[in-house]
């Protein structure tokens, strides 16, 4: 049985405990070049990113940041697919600290901090780099935190550069393109089944990076989601009974319900902590269309990924994008659009537009006219231009998903029931955790 706990124990557990799964990609081969797409996110970019200029041919020497940026480095909006899960601190960051080149990235500051989570002791980390300048003799790299022990590479992790007594001896050796390799190791006696561990320039910045590598490398490699369950007191409801909880939870996924009965809207902690310490979180039907949190709730769309069950918050009044609909005769099935068939997620489970595609059953009798609430959508409102993936009756619509990242989508369904107890159908299960990691990896 999942633990059930309020918001705060949560945030202080994480605060003393570490993840147990693994990183979600091992490789980040900087060598191999930043795609058509990144380069047109920098070129976009012009408040946080400015470019080097460009070669004979057009092809650009690099961008570098005119803005202090942290965490995932993002380019218009997005975040740089190729450095994507590498978070950077805030430490050392004075302006142009960053340059993204065609084949490497360069850090200029000291102090600068790259953090790697959720790593299982005895892993290593290897980090191939050279100093940007070629007489200097302070750039180098050390571990950011406890979690690491240096195990191989040039002396002290100082990468001297190319034209500094002693480079490419036994004390400074370099591979064939003249790259440093560093590797730490997770120690061994940390006591926990993971930790994050972070890597620090040190005594100086300069350094021209070509690749990060978790243990021998690898493609991505699955991991688990990071799920909050958000639900609030209704008469009748057990979350350890909630059909929807127990899906999830019955998966690898790292699932903690929340009970958000008394939150509010000026919760901002509650918000920051949705918003940075969850890959998802997913809002149970149970809260009312006008709880406390509603408008909290309205202001994380596309600031975390989410999925909403609750159509109910449509309605003017509270989020005012169109209105929740009963279908009537009501019904547990839906009907794939164009769009829904040919949505990422879905596609891979083999429907076809116009597929009817049965979710639930109940199995009180009582709830059986109350399955699924859909909505409409307002005339030119925030989702009006949002294709409906499915219907579920005349002019009702189901699904549908708002935003390219931290992507926002509805999936419906009615409290009664949720009360009565939905039984999932093998498609409803499958149709859920599709959606679930998709939505996950647009964080």
């Amino acid at each position: 049985m999942k633990r059930i706990t309020s918001l705060w124990i949560v945030l202080l557990a994480m605060a003393v405990s570490v993840n147990v799964m693994a990183q979600v990609r091992k490789t980040w081969d900087f060598s191999k070049g930043f795609s058509d797409a990144t380069w047109e996110n920098l070129i976009a970019d012009t408040e946080n990113w400015a470019s080097e200029g460009t070669n004979e041919d057009g092809s650009h020497k690099g961008f570098k940041t005119n803005t202090k940026l942290s965490g995932e480095l993002t380019a218009n909006g997005q975040v740089i697919e190729e450095l994507r899960h590498v978070s950077f601190g805030t430490s050392g960051l004075k302006g142009n600290d960053y340059i993204i080149r065609p084949k490497n990235i360069r850090l200029n500051r000291a102090n600068m901090v790259m953090n790697f989570p959720r790593l299982a002791p005895g892993q290593t980390l290897t980090i191939r780099a050279r100093s940007a300048n070629g007489s200097a003799t302070d750039r180098g790299f050390v571990a950011g935190n406890d979690n690491l022990e240096y195990i191989s590479g040039p002396k002290d992790g100082t990468c001297i550069g190319h034209q500094a007594e002693g480079y490419g001896n036994a004390d400074y050796p370099v591979d064939e393109d003249g790259n440093y390799t560093l590797v730490w190791k997770v120690r061994e006696d940390l006591g926990v089944d993971s930790a994050d561990v972070s890597i620090k320039t040190s005594p100086n910045g300069g350094l021209d990076i070509v690749l990060f590598m978790i243990d021998e490398g690898d493609d991505v490699i699955e991991v688990a989601n990071k799920i909050a369950y958000l639900y609030a007191d209704k008469e009748g409801y057990d979350v350890e009974s909630d059909p929807v909880y127990g899906v999830l939870s019955g998966t690898d996924d790292i699932v903690e319900a929340i009970n958000i009965t008394n939150f509010t809207a000026a919760d901002t902690d509650t918000i920051n902590a949705l918003e940075s310490n969850y890959d998802l979180v997913v809002v149970s039907e149970t809260p009312s269309s006008t709880h406390a949190f509603a408008s909290a709730l309205k202001g994380m769309v596309n600031r975390v990924p989410m999925l909403n069950m609750k159509s109910f918050f449509y309605k003017s009044g509270v989020w005012g994008w169109g209105a929740g609909s009963n279908p009537k005769p009501a019904t547990g099935t839906i009907v794939l659009t164009e769009a829904g068939a040919a949505h990422p997620a879905i596609a891979t489970l083999g429907y076809a537009a116009g597929d009817e595609i049965e979710l639930y059953a109940v199995s009180d009798e009582a709830y059986s006219n109350n399955i699924i609430q859909g909505y409409t959508a307002s005339e030119g409102g925030f989702i009006a231009e949002d294709a409906p993936l499915a219907t579920i009756g005349d002019g009702i619509n189901a699904f549908h998903e708002h935003g390219t990242s931290n992507i926002y989508m509805l999936y419906p369904l009615s409290s009664d029931a949720v009360v009565a107890g939905v039984e999932f159908t093998d498609d409803a299960t499958n149709l859920l955790m599709a959606l679930v990691d998709y939505l996950a990896d647009s964080k």
